[in-house]
């Protein structure tokens, strides 16, 4: 119980947002308790930690190989393979990072979900160093089983497969914006977001008309809400619901930007009135019954 009891204040001091005290006592789960399930799930914290809080992508890799060599037949063995391929595409290091990901697909007897989040980690590298074509096959092979009836997360991993591959295919013959905001990508690993913001702004700037523009426009809002920059996140969404009106994305970002005045900004008033304008403007959305609890959560606290 020791163990599970250290892991525990662990976790609770990282929720409070005391990284450097649950950094202290994951690293002692791992030395006091080697052999305990505790001590795998904290070296993933640490890593996680490592790699996404504190952006130390060769610290973060350290922990996901200790995982590797000691636990190399658990079944979770291929999320730190992964999140190591992951390191090394924070790095720019694109080549070894696509190593790590083609590793899983030499096993035999591979579960399909595992299959489907590699090819997809190599769909999006081909995507960003403008190989289109490689990435369209690879997407194709996830999304042939189809969504339905999967799990929520595999479900959503053929959704993004599928949206992807028809961006690509739409935009294909407009070569210079598509390509544009395939180096975006490359950009946001590495965490250069503001240089990503700035060519996606080319894109709006140049080619307004392109196929991709509101794809670009809905990407400079989550960029900017990954900065916390959560005012300018909205401006970026109310830009392509302004200019892009017709397009399919603007459900979305009316969506986001209700979700950030409601859970980052606090403003509940401002929330309210997203909420039902969504339900006035996109009657007839996937989002539409989500959107209509909302609604009424806060129509109740009135």
């Amino acid at each position: 119980y020791k163990s599970l009891a250290l892991y525990g204040l662990a976790r609770t001091l990282q929720l409070q947002g005391n990284i450097e005290n649950a950094l202290v006592n994951f690293s002692a789960v791992v030395d006091s308790f080697p052999k305990t399930g505790e001590a795998m799930k904290a070296l993933y914290q640490i890593g996680d930690i490592r790699m996404n809080q504190l952006f130390d992508p060769l610290a973060a890799r350290d922990a996901y190989q200790i995982i590797l060599k000691r636990y190399p037949r658990s079944s979770n063995r291929f999320d730190a393979i992964f999140k190591i391929g992951d390191t090394y595409s924070a790095q720019g290091d694109f080549k070894n990072a696509r190593q790590w990901y083609q590793k899983p697909l030499q096993e035999q007897s591979l579960h399909t979900e595992i299959r489907s989040h590699a090819l997809y980690r190599l769909a999006l590298l081909d995507f960003g160093e403008e190989k289109w074509e490689d990435a369209v096959k690879k997407l194709e092979a996830i999304t042939k089983t189809g969504s339905e009836n999967l799990p929520g997360d595999e479900q959503t991993l053929v959704n993004d497969a599928l949206d992807l591959m028809l961006l690509i295919q739409e935009c294909k013959t407009e070569k210079e914006p598509l390509a544009l905001y395939s180096r975006t990508l490359l950009l946001e690993y590495k965490r250069l977001w503001s240089e990503a913001i700035d060519t996606l702004n080319v894109i709006l700037a140049l080619f307004p008309q392109s196929k991709i523009a509101d794809d670009a426009a809905l990407r400079i809002g989550t960029l900017e809400y990954l900065r916390k920059n959560y005012n300018s996140s909205i401006d970026a969404y109310r830009r392509l619901i302004r200019d892009y009106s017709d397009s399919y994305l603007c459900e979305r970002s009316k969506k986001r930007i209700a979700e950030i005045y409601e859970n980052e900004l606090g403003d509940s008033k401002a929330a309210q009135l997203e909420y039902e304008q969504f339900m006035t403007q996109y009657p007839n959305s996937l989002y539409l019954e989500e959107i209509r609890k909302k609604v009424r959560t806060y129509e109740k606290h009135l």
